[in-house]
């Protein structure tokens, strides 16, 4: 049995393909020894086209070509007509196999196989008839006036496995492309778009960790951004921001609470608040008796998109009818729980036996709250009351009202100054605690601004860092 190598001259074939697939023959050039030594005789070469190399699955048809060897020939054998039918070369890569066979003997395939690239094809553009290597052979310049668009049915490939592709639009009168879509550092594809002033207004590319994507936007005076991709570590979290000359915002999902979000200050004022959905109330309009128990005058829900604060206001009428000398007493608090009556949120209406004569009364009732809410979702909220000493009073125009503070926008933490710690209630702030109350408040929110100011520079220069760092903004 023979053994038989083969040296490949030649090996890139010259492929004249039309789209749609239109069979055109392949010239192949190679070289092959029986044994180690120079071939003579008859022999048998089988040429077949794989779309892998190795594997993979036949594409077409199979060749055998008979050729007749001389000693003189040593071992070069040469085929103009290599045709293997319609649909083989549509663009992407293929391999050919070459199989040997003298007197007869099994083919044997000779390894590995040679690659048909893509880059020696000649594409033909279906309407045209003109090759894009005739553009090559005449200055690398395809000539279209505009009339008649130049048309391929089909794939386009630029670049290959080996070589980066890159595709530029134009525009008439700029001197760089206005369109963009190249290689990004080894990391993937790019995209950028540029106006008639070549300035970038538009990028989008993996980001350096090549585990997600960052583009920018150029606004007037402003840019939006995004990074996928904080660090290497999986789920590390993304950044968005929106900057501009006068304010800026920040979303940071690596982080929680205050830190993950920063805006400009003083960015959401009582009026913002008050029209957003952070605000409920009932009014009820018919009176209702009171009783020795506790019971609940109306009740209102609430649904808060986060974490925050519930400030719970009520107010009524109380009508009370004093009829024998006896003390009385009415009380009303806010609750999250109903017919229930909280001490740091009870408040009441006295009067002794001894303080007024007999006959009808009318006096204003409330009572506030502030409720801590520790998660999105829905909260119900009560006005309960009860009445001693008055037989059975009223309560009508019950009013209650529910309002919701998000610490997005800041911390709310209850400050009682001089509170009992037995009772949970505080006393009314003498003059220098008022001062001194005031003088934190006011030390507090300047260092919250300068945070957020500092935060934000930091935010800013690393924005401008990763513009400007070399390899971000991709070919001039």
């Amino acid at each position: 049995m023979h053994r038989l190598t083969t040296c490949i001259i030649a090996a890139a074939a010259t492929i004249a393909v039309v789209l749609p697939a239109v069979a055109q023959p392949v010239s192949y050039q190679g070289r092959f020894t029986d044994n180690t030594q120079t071939p003579t005789g008859d022999y048998q070469l089988r040429f077949t086209v794989f779309n892998s190399v190795t594997g993979g699955d036949q594409i077409g048809s199979a060749l055998t070509r008979s050729i007749t060897m001389a000693a003189s020939d040593e071992g070069i054998f040469s085929f103009q007509d290599l045709n293997f039918g319609a649909g083989v070369f549509t663009g992407p890569l293929r391999w050919l196999e070459i199989a040997v066979s003298k007197d007869g003997e099994p083919f044997t395939s000779l390894t590995p196989r040679q690659p048909l690239n893509p880059t020696p094809q000649a594409i033909y553009a279906d309407k045209s008839g003109t090759t894009m290597q005739d553009a090559f052979t005449n200055g690398r310049v395809i000539g279209n006036d505009g009339s008649t668009p130049l048309i391929l049915t089909g794939g386009l490939q630029l670049g290959s496995p080996t070589q980066n592709g890159l595709m530029s639009l134009f525009q008439q009168g700029t001197a760089q492309p206005v369109v963009q879509i190249f290689n990004f550092g080894g990391l993937g594809g790019s995209f950028r778009l540029r106006n008639n002033q070549n300035t970038s207004i538009a990028f989008m590319a993996p980001d350096q960790q090549g585990s997600g994507v960052t583009f920018e936007l150029l606004g007037n005076g402003g840019m939006l951004s995004f990074d996928g991709s904080l660090s290497a570590t999986p789920g590390s979290g993304s950044l968005l921001s929106i900057t501009g000359p006068q304010s800026s915002l920040s979303f940071d999902t690596s982080k929680s609470g205050n830190d993950a979000l920063v805006l400009p200050p003083n960015s959401v004022g009582p009026d913002e608040l008050f029209s957003e959905t952070g605000i409920a109330s009932v009014v009820r309009n018919q009176a209702a008796s009171i009783g020795s128990n506790v019971s609940t005058v109306t009740s209102r829900s609430i649904t808060v998109p986060g974490p925050g604060y519930v400030v719970a206001i009520a107010t009524a009428s109380i009508g009370v009818v004093r009829t024998s000398n006896t003390d009385g007493l009415v009380l009303m608090a806010v609750s999250d729980v109903s017919n229930t009556m909280p001490f740091p949120t009870r408040t009441g209406i006295s009067m002794p036996r001894s303080a007024l004569t007999f006959g009808q009364y009318n006096f204003p009732g409330a009572s506030h709250g502030v409720f801590d809410v520790g998660a999105a979702g829905q909260y119900t909220f009560y006005f309960n009351a009860s009445s001693t000493g008055f037989g059975t009073p009223t309560i009508s125009n019950a009013n209650l009202t529910l309002f919701f503070v998000p610490t997005t926008y800041g911390d709310v933490t209850p400050n009682m100054l001089g509170e009992d710690p037995d009772f949970g209630v505080g006393y009314p702030l003498s003059r220098e605690q008022i001062l001194l109350e005031q003088l934190a408040e006011q030390q507090r929110a300047m260092n919250e601004l300068r945070a957020e100011q500092a935060r934000m520079r930091a935010q800013m220069d690393a924005l401008q860092n990763r513009t400007q760092r070399p390899g971000v903004i991709g070919p001039n």
